[in-house]
């Protein structure tokens, strides 16, 4: 079962799909998104989790998590293996 351990100790289960997550493009990266949608649908690949990975192995999709707990922001930019951690800054 895939976790995302937040640092302040918080974990999200990757496992349901679909997950609590956001899905992240590039607004210059969406119509060849939506290119390799179309030719999925034509050729019969209904599933989420195809989508996930054809948008991973093209470098056009990350992942987004924000914590419940502490309000942090898990991003995980496309191409990219690892999450970039933000904190929310309080004025």
């Amino acid at each position: 079962m895939p976790k995302l351990l937040c640092p302040c100790g918080f974990i999200h289960d990757l496992s349901p799909i679909p997950d609590d997550g956001w899905i992240t493009i590039r607004d210059r990266d969406y119509e060849e998104f939506q290119e390799l949608e179309v030719k999925k649908a034509e050729q019969g690949i209904p599933t989420a989790r195809v989508d996930e990975l054809i948008g991973s192995v093209n470098g056009l999709i990350g992942t987004l998590y924000a914590c419940p707990d502490c309000s942090r922001i898990l991003w995980k930019q496309p191409g990219e293996e690892d999450y970039r951690i933000f904190v929310l800054e309080r004025t």
